[in-house]
């Protein structure tokens, strides 16, 4: 909803359900009350949209990822995730190993490009601790490149701060 005029233009919320081929649940967190209002009407009686209203970080770790069944996304994870190793198993097997985190991030940056569809996918920024742990990375995906050129501005400020 444009704050200004009152008049519904569709945001990344509505987007998300535009994408094709579509996700089996859809997960919206947000702390202000009128934007909950908003996810509300746009989802109406689906049943694959859940909506939450508090802390993204509190609803996440509490509600969110432990539903995710690990099971459900294996398949999935194991193509990106792991490659061949180049050393062979005791018995002539070929082993796996764990690619990095960034060649990870990078294969989820490449999807929303050419699988979802948007235009400017800027490389994500790694959200980090106290410790400097990459504890997960922040992705932007825009069909404007004037939106591409505003984050990535952002995520140059703020690329190498700790938690």
């Amino acid at each position: 909803m444009q704050e200004r005029t009152g008049e519904f233009f569709p945001g990344s919320p509505f987007n998300a359900l535009m994408v094709k081929p579509p996700f089996r649940e859809y997960h919206y967190i947000d702390m202000d009350r009128k934007k909950i209002d908003e996810l509300e009407k746009l989802a109406g009686f689906r049943k694959d949209i859940k909506i939450y209203h508090g802390d993204c970080n509190k609803v996440l770790l509490n509600k969110v990822l432990p539903c995710a069944k690990y099971s459900d996304f294996r398949r999935a994870l194991r193509k990106v995730a792991y490659e061949p190793s180049p050393q062979m198993g005791l018995f002539g097997e070929v082993e796996e190993r764990k690619v990095s985190n960034e060649t990870i991030a990078e294969a989820f940056r490449s999807r929303l490009n050419k699988v979802a569809g948007f235009k400017n996918v800027p490389k994500p920024i790694a959200m980090r601790n106290t410790q400097n742990a990459v504890v997960y990375y922040l992705f932007f995906a825009s069909h404007k490149p004037v939106a591409e050129g505003i984050v990535k501005d952002i995520f140059k400020k703020y690329k190498n701060r700790r938690g």
